[in-house]
C-alpha cells in the first residue's frame, strides 16, 4: 500500500477522549519510557492488523501475569504499612501504564483510531450511490455503522448470543422443565412484581444445574458467575437468567442481525473493490480491520477489570484508612485507578510523596515489577 499514516499521528498524544482519570497528563511524566514504547509500537502496528493482534495478546498475557505477581506479593506481606501499600499502588500503575494503557487507550482512543475512522467515513461517502440526498445520507450512515460495528461480538452482544444458547440448554434438562415454565410465566407477567418468587425458582433450578456440573452452561454464564463471586450474592446470576427469558425475542433478533453482518460486510468490501481504486480500497480494508481490532481489544484487555479494579480500589481504601488517622478533615471522594496522583498523594508524608512524584526512568519487566 502506498498510503501511510502521517508521522505526527504516531507520536504520543497530548490529549485522549474518555480519559476520565487524566492519565495522559500523568503517565508520560511518571513513566517517561512509555513515550518511546508507544511510539515504537505505533510505527510497527499502526498499519499491521495481524501484528497488532499479536501485540495485544502479548500485552494481555503479561498484564495477567503481572497482576498475579503483585497480588501474591500483597497477600504474602505480614505488615501492610503505608509505605508498602503506596509501593503496591505504584507497581499497579506501572503495570497498568505499560501493559494496558497503550493498547486500551493510546491505540483504541487515540489519533490512530481517529485516522482510520475518519478515512472509513470519507471512503464510504465515495462508495455509496443514491439518487436523493436524504437517501444518500441514510445509506452512508448505515454503511459506516455496519463497518464500525464489524463482525466482532462485543461483551454485550456475546452475552445476548449466549443467552439464546443458555435458553436452549435449559430446555434440554427434563428435571427443570416444569419450574422453567413457571418462571417464564411469572417473568412475562411482571418480572419486577414477581421478583422474589422468580428468584426462589431460579435458586431451585440452579441447584439442579450445579449438581449436574453442566460445564456448557457454566461457560455461557461466566460473566454472571464472576459477579456472583465478587459480590458474594447470587443475584447477578438470577438477574441474568431473568433477562434471558425476558429478552428472549429481542436476543433472537440480535442473533439474526449478527448472522447477517458478515454477509453485509463482505458485500460492502466486494463493492468497494470494484468501485474504488486500489489504494483507496486498501485503505478502506485497513481502516475496517484496525477499527475492529481496537474495539475488540477494548474488551480483551478490559476483561481483567473484575480482578484488577477491586484489588486496586481495596489498596486505596486501606491507604485512606491509615491517612485518616492523622488527617481527620480528609474529604471522602470517589476514586479511580490514578487516584494516588490526583488525590491521595496530597496527604502522604514527605518521603512517600517523593516515591509517588519522582519519575521512574526504568522500562517495564515482569521480573522487576
Amino acid at each position: 500500500m502506498s498510503i501511510s499514516i502521517p508521522d505526527y499521528l504516531l507520536k504520543m498524544p497530548q490529549y485522549l477522549p474518555n480519559d476520565i482519570e487524566g492519565m495522559i497528563f500523568t503517565y508520560p511524566n511518571k513513566f517517561p519510557v512509555i513515550i518511546n514504547n508507544y511510539e515504537e509500537a505505533a510505527k510497527k502496528y499502526a498499519m499491521d492488523p495481524e501484528g497488532f493482534r499479536e501485540y495485544g495478546n502479548s500485552q494481555k498475557k503479561e498484564l495477567v501475569e503481572g497482576l498475579n505477581k503483585i497480588k501474591n506479593e500483597y497477600e504474602e506481606c505480614k505488615i501492610k504499612d503505608l509505605k508498602f501499600l503506596v509501593e503496591i499502588d505504584q507497581k499497579l500503575n506501572k503495570l497498568f501504564c505499560f501493559r494496558f494503557w497503550i493498547v486500551n487507550y493510546l491505540f483504541a482512543d487515540g489519533p490512530i483510531h481517529s485516522f482510520y475512522v475518519d478515512n472509513l467515513k470519507m471512503l464510504i461517502r465515495k462508495l455509496v450511490k443514491a439518487d436523493e440526498t436524504e437517501k444518500y445520507e441514510a445509506k452512508v450512515e448505515e454503511t459506516i455503522q455496519i463497518l464500525l460495528q464489524s463482525d466482532y461480538a462485543d461483551e454485550y452482544l456475546e452475552q445476548a448470543l449466549n443467552c439464546n444458547i443458555v435458553l436452549e440448554e435449559l430446555n434440554k434438562i427434563d428435571e427443570i422443565k416444569e419450574d422453567l415454565n413457571k418462571v417464564t410465566k411469572l417473568i412475562d407477567k411482571d418480572s419486577m412484581k414477581n421478583m422474589d418468587e422468580i428468584n426462589k425458582i431460579w435458586s431451585d433450578i440452579w441447584k439442579v444445574i450445579d449438581n449436574s456440573n453442566n460445564e456448557k452452561i457454566y461457560d455461557l454464564l461466566h460473566i454472571a458467575l464472576v459477579q456472583v463471586k465478587f459480590r458474594n450474592s447470587p443475584l447477578p446470576l438470577y438477574n441474568t437468567l431473568t433477562h434471558t427469558i425476558e429478552f428472549r425475542r429481542e436476543n433472537l433478533k440480535l442473533k439474526e442481525k449478527y448472522d447477517n453482518m458478515n454477509l453485509k460486510i463482505n458485500e460492502i468490501l466486494e463493492n468497494a473493490k470494484k468501485e474504488l481504486d486500489k489504494d483507496e480500497y486498501d485503505l478502506l480494508k485497513m481502516s475496517y480491520e484496525q477499527a475492529k481490532n481496537f474495539a475488540m481489544y477494548k474488551d480483551v484487555m478490559g476483561a481483567i477489570d473484575g480482578k484488577l479494579l477491586p484489588f486496586w480500589f481495596g489498596i486505596h481504601d486501606e491507604i485512606k484508612e491509615i491517612l485518616r488517622k492523622t488527617n481527620k478533615n480528609m474529604p471522602i471522594k470517589s476514586l479511580g485507578q490514578a487516584a494516588m496522583f490526583y488525590y491521595l498523594v496530597w496527604y502522604l508524608p514527605e518521603d512517600l510523596k517523593a516515591i509517588v512524584m519522582t519519575p521512574d526512568f526504568t522500562d517495564f519487566s515482569l521480573e522487576n515489577i
